[in-house]
């Protein structure tokens, strides 16, 4: 920084070339200006590009997933930030729709056994174990998701399923390239006021054609 005691354009204020004229301890100052950083790395870029498709995924199930699942473990922040930061350390810096992570939590997970999509009618059939290893019930509830990279789409099924039915039917929009859905599950119970107790972590499988 440099003090000016005068100046042949008189008192310099703002911007005049690479020149920016302010006042300091009521004194005239001069500083060159300095191009803010706008790294663009590739590895940058992917980064961005990661949080850009998470995003627009949160932005999707705000309500159904985000307020219900991750605002009561955020601790320190919203349940949105909270589930952006758990989903992106997995991606290693490509957005990966199996490395998605709808729910966090200790409860048993739920194994997939297969998703299946009719292309002309858009009917969708979903499949799971329901043998219990440690801490699950046949009473949790099943959250069923459909993510659909063509479109950029969530579908998000919570119809009152139990671990227990094995399945669940549902109908998303026809004439969907399957190749481009991914299938998720996940548990959930609630204690006797009805108030969300557990979770379990996301299980993913691919989609086949019905």
């Amino acid at each position: 920084m440099a003090i000016s005691t005068g100046s042949p354009f008189g008192k310099l204020t703002g911007k005049l070339g690479s020149a920016i004229g302010f006042s300091w301890k009521n004194k005239a100052a001069v500083r060159s200006y300095a191009i803010p950083a706008n790294p663009r790395t590739e590895a940058q870029q992917a980064v961005r590009g990661v949080m850009s498709q998470l995003v627009r995924i949160a932005k999707q199930v705000l309500d159904s997933i985000i307020h219900k699942f991750w605002d009561p473990y955020a601790v320190g922040m919203s349940g949105y930030n909270y589930f952006l930061k758990a989903n992106i350390p997995d991606m290693n810096g490509q957005f990966t729709p199996a490395a998605l992570h709808f729910s966090t939590g200790s409860l048993e997970s739920v194994p997939p056994i297969a998703f299946n999509y009719a292309e002309g009618t858009g009917e969708f059939e979903a499949h799971w174990q329901t043998t219990i290893s440690s801490n699950g019930s046949p009473n949790d509830l099943i959250v069923a998701i459909i993510y659909d990279d063509a479109n950029k789409m969530v579908y998000v099924f919570d119809t009152g399923k139990k671990r227990s039915d094995a399945s669940i039917q549902g109908t998303i929009p026809s004439y969907l390239d399957f190749n481009y859905l991914h299938g998720y599950f996940f548990a959930y119970r609630n204690d006797s006021n009805g108030k969300l107790f557990m979770v379990s972590p996301t299980s993913y499988h691919e989609f086949s054609e019905l």
